[in-house]
């Protein structure tokens, strides 16, 4: 997340944090004797470790205002929360501690004038005396930028001259405007007769989801220069459609730019998504090896605001370590435009083509010496659109009794899809 999205700790925040943290050396003391306690079976009755979640990276942008972010005055616990199995929640007692990445000493004041790389370990200690700990990252801009070229990774390109050359390479290689009326993949002699293909069915996609996906015009029709996927609701039922660009279309799509403008349906349940998975699915491993690309999502857990999200074997949501950024104060409900810019070392994300969020895995390394595996960068191979509308689930959450009445309709607009591909990009750095 951008500062200007980030919540600025008041002082009343800052003295709360303050007496977290006192409250947790306090209990910390209190506990000794048990931690003391060296007996086989008094070490199997200090059970688990407690669980830490909705810990997170913080990324900002190089002189973003060029104000200093002052550690203190930041609620970097936000709604970081951990529970303990024996005792319940324990929120209170997380404290978290701010380093340089590359000295490893402790940071009072991060500048946002200079790139930076800094870790941010949240610990907490449980009444049994078990301890964990959580390292995150804050990221300023690239870190990477003027590291020596000998074992650290730089930013791609490594030249402005490049950068250059790949920003005039840019050709635009799909283009759809929905300037016909049926359903997709459905109307002959339309440009996009081919272009889609229909994910069917129920079972909860994985996420608990109660939709079931169908190909029918109530839920996925196109007319007036739209694309309209609906969610309709059938006596207990919820049917809604999950529509892909096939592969005959996206057999080439690797690096480039995807753009799509849309607008989102919002209210308790509804979870629209514009994504990207691989097509060939099993190049790198199931989920999450092969890598997931999330341009946009949004729900009841982000209302007024959406993130743009990758998965991998390292970085997913399973593990809590996947890594997203997010847009605050966005009226979904009006029409903007979602894209990224996939390069061969990063993704980058933008609203209205202003970026908000790059997944960079270099940024992310742990040690000087870690190496970017598959498991942290699986994009080198071609993946497709998905558009859909998930109901409830992991992420849709509880489905209000009145969503209809409390809206006319529940559904995505899509205005425009277009995915530009760097010619010199292809021929300089795929195999």
């Amino acid at each position: 997340m951008k500062k200007n999205y980030l919540l600025v700790a008041s002082i009343c925040l800052l003295l709360t944090s303050c007496e977290m943290v006192k409250e947790s050396e306090s209990k910390a003391e209190e506990s000794t004797p048990i931690q003391q306690e060296s007996s086989t079976e008094s070490q199997k009755d200090k059970g688990a470790a407690p669980k830490i979640r909705g810990n997170r990276d913080f990324s900002f942008d190089k002189d973003d205002e060029a104000i200093p972010i002052v550690v203190q005055s930041y609620n970097f616990i936000g709604n970081t929360t951990a529970s303990d199995a024996e005792d319940g929640d324990i929120t209170s007692r997380i404290t978290y501690s701010v380093k340089n990445y590359y000295n490893n000493e402790s940071v009072a004041v991060i500048p946002l004038n200079e790139h930076g790389k800094y870790t941010l370990t949240y610990s907490v200690i449980d009444s049994d005396g078990n301890e964990t700990t959580d390292i995150n990252f804050i990221i300023v801009g690239n870190p990477t930028e003027f590291l020596d070229e000998n074992g650290n990774p730089r930013e791609f390109p490594n030249t402005q001259d490049e950068a250059e050359l790949i920003k005039n390479s840019y050709k635009l290689v799909f283009n759809e405007e929905f300037n016909y009326t049926g359903a997709p993949g459905t109307v002959e002699g339309e440009a996009d007769y081919n272009a889609y293909t229909y994910q069917t069915g129920g079972g909860g996609w994985g996420n608990n989801e109660v939709q079931i996906y169908e190909k029918a015009d109530r839920t996925c029709y196109v007319s007036n220069g739209n694309l309209k996927i609906s969610v309709v609701k059938d006596g207990s039922t919820y049917y809604s459609a999950r529509l892909n660009t096939s592969n005959n279309f996206s057999r080439n799509w690797t690096y480039g730019i995807y753009e799509v403008t849309a607008k989102l349906p919002v209210g308790n349940g509804p979870w629209p998504a514009i994504w990207m998975m691989p097509n060939n699915y099993g190049f790198h491993g199931q989920w999450p090896q092969c890598g997931e690309i999330d341009i946009m999502e949004t729900s009841q857990y982000y209302r007024n605001s959406i993130i743009g999200t990758v998965h991998t074997e390292s970085y997913n949501h399973t593990k809590n370590t996947q890594k997203s950024g997010r847009v605050y104060n966005l009226d979904v409900t009006q029409y903007h435009k979602y894209s990224i810019e996939w390069l061969p070392d990063s993704i980058k994300f933008f609203v209205d083509d202003t970026q908000y969020f790059v997944y960079r895995p270099a940024n992310y390394l742990t040690s000087s010496s870690d190496e970017i595996t598959v498991n942290e960068w699986p994009f080198d191979y071609s993946f497709h659109f998905i558009f859909n509308i998930a109901m409830g689930g992991n992420m849709g959450g509880n489905i209000s009794e009145t969503l209809f009445e409390e809206y006319e309709e529940v559904a995505m607009y899509i205005d425009k899809i277009s995915v530009y591909q760097s010619t010199y990009i292809n021929e300089h750095y795929l195999s």
